[in-house]
């Protein structure tokens, strides 16, 4: 109740007539960190001018003020007074203090600085991160900000080759693309014929969500698209269609490429879809059976190529594959069943996916578990914990993968705390780790960072001892800033988390690189190079200048000897 009234007489003091007079009262009785929790909550996630402008009246600080507040730990003091900076500048005002804001910690500041943020008198900078905050941020919400504000403010720069960029960038770039514009619809549309099929896959969901496919099949647009897309399993639109003479012929040839036997039936005047059959009456229950019982002889990458291509989202084809395969008998069948439960989104399958993780069979409970994570999260925090001390080694890895790919990133610190009590069998441990490392370099660095002071830098240390990819590191770098936690996270990174890093240089910054310049440099990281690394390290190292590479490698010489320090100066000369 006293949290209700809180929030009324907050609100109604930034919409009353006299809003500072009524704030100050409302500051007096409650406190500021209250009522700022309150105006971060009354401003919402993506705020309007207006709405900003009313808080501004409300709290009436003179500039300095807020500027000094900008830099506060708490998080609704620090958003409040930057976005209501934010807003009081012109497009094109420079400031370093709010441009700032874009590397934050906070997701929601990040959002609201990609939003709101000037571009100052050279527009490639702020162009420039807001791509590195869409091919690297790892909250969505930050990426389609960005995306969203570089179709608005930079659409005469605006351009990605995706052929330069890695798969995750090429899929992160698609989900922060509004679709708004013909551009980013022939972006996407160049990704249908990526080799990478979870990329074309992803381009082609990504072209029905925005109603391309339907537009281009009903203004009988390019049928190349369509019928790439259609080659992928992607043709839901078509039941949506109004079927004509003119139509027809192309309707049932796209229904045909995606596998939708259904649609087929229907466009051609065939009758007796799926719910108009008994199990052994209806070819379509055969054929999903042949097809489950091909895919379990697959297989994990094929797999999952083939079920790109089927229509998992289709209600028709999930209710056959129900009937054809009941909850009660199973099998060995179900660890397909189970991953296109997890591609389809069957939410509703939650219950039998726990049941096939329980059922004693280590293939059946494997591919339930990411399932479960994927499908139903909160359930898979509750039972998936206990299964890192299961007997099996690929159980425990699958487990610790799924906990930490969980996306609200409760999972993770249920592995910090499994990481900081346990003490059993060092191979159990590292199968935690391993399953950890699985997830991603975005989940082993929250990881990381979600749990660094209760695991400590030793297993900290032990999980990047794998080494991780440019977003993780990117994440190290802004999560972790005391120099002296991060030498002695590196210190225990071995080689390989070093190395991984330097590979990583050209996408750091440079307050990035000193940080991780200095604390290689301090843990004498130089120390654990591998002889037999020489030449592979030699090609990292042409990433760095040579101050750098000596201020990296002259701290180790004097201990080195003989060969090993002959190594070492060749790779600073490079």
């Amino acid at each position: 109740m006293l949290e209700n009234n809180i929030d009324r007489d907050v609100r109604s003091a930034v919409e009353s007539r006299k809003p500072s007079r009524a704030f100050k009262d409302a500051m007096k009785l409650y406190g500021e960190n209250t009522v700022y929790r309150v105006l971060n909550s009354f401003l919402g996630d993506l705020p309007d001018g207006q709405r900003i402008r009313k808080t501004a009246l409300a709290i009436s600080l003179p500039e300095a003020d807020l500027r000094h507040m900008a830099d506060s730990a708490e998080l609704p003091v620090r958003r409040v007074s930057r976005l209501i900076l934010l807003e009081s500048k012109t497009g094109v005002s420079e400031d370093p203090l709010l441009q700032k804001g874009l590397s934050d910690k906070s997701a929601v500041i990040r959002c609201d600085a990609a939003r709101f943020t000037g571009s100052g008198t050279d527009r490639t900078r702020l162009y420039n991160h807001l791509i590195r905050l869409i091919r690297e941020d790892p909250d969505i919400r930050v990426r389609r900000s960005a995306g969203k504000r570089l179709s608005d403010s930079f659409a005469d720069l605006y351009s990605v080759d995706f052929n330069g960029l890695p798969p995750l960038s090429q899929m992160l770039i698609i989900d922060a693309l509004e679709g708004h514009s013909r551009v980013d619809e022939e972006r996407v549309e160049s990704l249908l014929s990526s080799r990478n099929k979870e990329i074309s896959y992803r381009a082609a969901r990504t072209l029905q969500r925005w109603g391309t496919l339907k537009r281009l099949f009903t203004k009988k647009g390019e049928t190349v698209t369509l019928k790439a897309a259609a080659a992928l399993g992607v043709a839901d639109y078509l039941e949506e269609i109004t079927l004509n003479n003119d139509n027809k012929s192309l309707a049932t040839e796209l229904a045909g490429l995606a596998g939708r036997e259904d649609l087929v039936r229907r466009f051609t005047g065939e009758h007796g879809g799926f719910e108009n059959h008994e199990k052994n009456e209806s070819p379509v229950f055969s054929e999903i059976a042949d097809t489950v019982h091909r895919l379990v002889k697959m297989d994990k990458i094929k797999r999952e190529e083939a079920l790109m291509k089927l229509p998992l989202n289709n209600p028709d084809f999930k209710s056959a594959a129900e009937k054809a395969f009941p909850e009660s008998l199973m099998d060995i069948t179900h660890s397909v069943l189970f991953d296109m439960a997890r591609l389809g989104d069957w939410k509703d399958w939650s219950g039998r996916i726990l049941g096939g993780l329980n059922s004693g069979d280590p293939e059946i409970a494997a591919s339930a578990i990411p399932a479960l994570a994927e499908i139903d999260p909160e359930t898979a925090l509750a039972v998936l914990p206990p299964v890192l001390m299961n007997s099996n080694k690929t159980l425990r890895i699958a487990a610790a993968g799924a906990l930490a790919s969980i996306p609200s990133g409760k999972g993770v610190l249920e592995l910090g705390d499994y990481l900081k009590n346990e003490r059993g069998e060092e191979d159990i441990i590292q199968d935690v780790l391993t399953g950890i490392r699985s997830a991603g370099g975005a989940a082993l660095a929250r990881c990381i960072l979600d749990n660094f002071r209760t695991i400590g830098p030793e297993i900290a240390g032990k999980l990047l001892s794998n080494g991780i990819d440019e977003l993780g590191v990117e994440l190290l770098a802004d999560g972790i800033p005391d120099e002296t936690e991060l030498t002695d996270l590196l210190r225990h990174a071995e080689y390989p988390g070093g190395a991984s890093i330097l590979a990583s240089w050209p996408a750091l910054g440079e307050s990035s690189r000193k940080k991780f310049l200095s604390s290689l440099s301090t843990s004498r990281w130089g120390e654990s190079i591998p002889p037999e690394k020489g030449a592979e390290l030699m090609g990292i190292l042409k990433n760095l200048s040579l101050e750098e590479r000596k201020t990296l490698l002259e701290p180790v010489l004097h201990n080195a000897g003989g060969k090993h320090r002959r190594q070492i100066q060749k790779l600073i000369k490079g």
